[in-house]
């Protein structure tokens, strides 16, 4: 009775391609050291705005950085 697309039960298998593709990005815009944990968190802001920019972006992650 298990979806393919599910892991664990946790969350949808293409979560885990998503983080990933945010880790890259981050490194390409110059933020080093980005966690799963920020890349998550940056994931659900996103999908609480329509549009992010790169400078929404490096202000939501130093805010979380507490910087």
């Amino acid at each position: 009775m298990s979806d393919k697309n599910t892991i664990h039960g946790s969350y949808h298998s293409s979560l885990g391609e998503e983080i990933h593709r945010i880790l890259e990005q981050l490194k390409n815009i110059g933020i080093r050291d980005a966690t799963k944990l920020e890349a998550t968190a940056l994931i659900a802001e996103k999908n609480k705005r329509a549009k992010m920019s790169e400078h929404d972006v490096r202000d939501f992650l130093s805010a979380l950085r507490g910087l």
